[in-house]
C-alpha cells in the first residue's frame, strides 16, 4: 500500500471517529439536560477514549505524511531522529 493510500485510509478512520465524537457529544448534552449522572459519566469516559483514539490516528497520519515528503524512514518513536 502506498503512503498516499495509507494517509487516505487513516483520514477515513479519523473521519469515522470524529462522527462518533459528534454523536456522543449530542447524547451527552441530552444526558446533562436530563440530569442523568450515570449516563453523563459513561459518555464522558467514551469521549476520553475517542479523544485518545484521535490522537493516535493523527500521529499515525503524521508519520505516513512524513514518509511521503522525503522518503525518510522514521522510527515509530518520533522522539528519535529520522535516519
Amino acid at each position: 500500500m502506498s503512503n498516499r493510500e495509507q494517509a487516505q485510509e487513516v483520514q477515513q478512520q479519523i473521519n469515522v471517529v470524529l462522527g462518533e465524537v459528534s454523536e456522543v457529544e449530542i447524547t451527552l448534552a441530552a444526558a446533562e439536560q436530563a440530569d442523568n449522572g450515570e449516563k453523563v459519566r459513561f459518555l464522558r469516559g467514551r469521549l476520553e477514549k475517542l479523544d485518545s483514539q484521535l490522537v493516535s490516528l493523527r500521529e499515525e497520519k503524521t508519520l505516513v505524511l512524513r514518509g511521503q515528503q522525503g522518503g525518510e524512514h522514521c522510527s515509530p518513536n518520533y522522539y528519535l531522529p529520522c535516519s
